[in-house]
């Protein structure tokens, strides 16, 4: 293929020069423009845009399936442009630089039979920025694993994180069956785009997570940065799903704003409810299209036929914001 740069026009403001053999976020990266990703492989869909100029053909590679491909929709780390363009797609502000540091196992505590909060300690000497809401990667015997932070970014020295026991899983297993205090891991901090955005124009919340989803939106609702815009809204809704309450891995979400509603959900347990999956419960409830954020974390499967739903919904693709918790490959 011959080489051809293409001229992508992002939301009506941004020039940027992409190769036709180039993904747009590619392009966008090595030019100094932020935008939302995590996988970089097409799987998580966080780096969702639209095509604004006339013919959708104008990208291959869109990552999606032709119906949504057809409507303009992409994928940024994947999508490759083969005319000049214009397209829409969020543009991230300047987000806290990634490291790598060493830190050191400061206590595991087995708060249920498949489920342990992790508290790592860090070197006084060394400051991490994060946003409440990102998550970090821990790297054990030259592997990584994706975890989201639990704990709050005005916490200097300690970091906590829930992980899930799951049958033959690489980290997991050694936390349940052979780590040991002091332990010295290295971890990669801070990665992702999900956090806050706070937008006078929105005055309603949704969160849903499945198990250990809730992570990063606890974080987000402890934080006190998010405090003040988060306690003027009209609504604020959490939807969390869990197997069982034998599970449970936080006994009692304590935030504190008088216009929040929580829903626990149990899949597995026997009750009267025909409503056992978060993307159900959100079904019930009334959803105002143009004053509504959502944001999303846990399971592949949850978060896929949540976003089949808002489609049918025609709910805002930019005010759905996902971290979808990916098998490792």
């Amino acid at each position: 293929m011959e080489e051809v740069i293409y001229q992508v026009l992002i939301n009506n403001k941004i020039k940027l020069n992409c190769r036709n053999d180039q993904s747009i976020l590619d392009a966008a990266l090595s030019s100094g423009i932020s935008l939302p990703y995590s996988c970089k492989d097409g799987r998580c869909e966080n780096c969702l845009g639209k095509i604004t100029s006339n013919n959708y053909n104008d990208l291959i590679n869109s990552g999606l399936s032709n119906e949504n491909h057809k409507k303009g929709y992409f994928l940024a780390c994947l999508a490759k442009p083969q005319n000049n363009i214009s397209i829409k797609i969020e543009i991230l502000e300047k987000l806290p630089l990634t490291k790598i540091i060493p830190v050191k196992i400061n206590k595991i505590n087995f708060i249920s039979d498949d489920g342990a909060l992790l508290s790592l300690r860090k070197p006084p000497s060394i400051k991490i920025d994060y946003l409440e809401g990102q998550y970090l990667d821990i790297i054990y015997k030259g592997l990584k694993r994706s975890y989201s932070i639990l704990s709050l970014s005005n916490n200097s020295n300690e970091i906590k994180l829930l992980i899930k026991k799951y049958n033959n899983g690489f980290f997991s297993n050694y936390i349940f069956n052979e780590a040991k205090l002091n332990d010295l891991l290295r971890i990669e901090v801070p990665k992702g785009s999900f956090y806050l955005r706070k937008n006078k124009k929105i005055s309603q919340f949704f969160f849903l997570a499945t198990g250990t989803g809730i992570s990063p939106i606890f974080s987000i609702l402890n934080s006190k940065k998010n405090f003040n815009y988060l306690k003027n809204l009209e609504k604020i809704i959490v939807i969390w799903g869990q197997k069982n309450k034998k599970s449970d891995l936080i006994k009692n979400l304590n935030f504190k704003f008088k216009n929040l509603k929580i829903y626990k959900l149990y899949s597995r347990e026997n009750n009267n409810s025909n409503i056992k999956y978060v993307q159900d419960k959100l079904k019930e409830i009334k959803i105002d299209n143009d004053v509504t954020n959502i944001y999303a974390c846990g399971s592949e499967n949850m978060i896929d036929d949540l976003s089949n739903y808002l489609y049918d919904i025609n709910f805002k693709k930019e005010n759905f914001y996902t971290d979808k918790f990916l098998k490792s490959i």
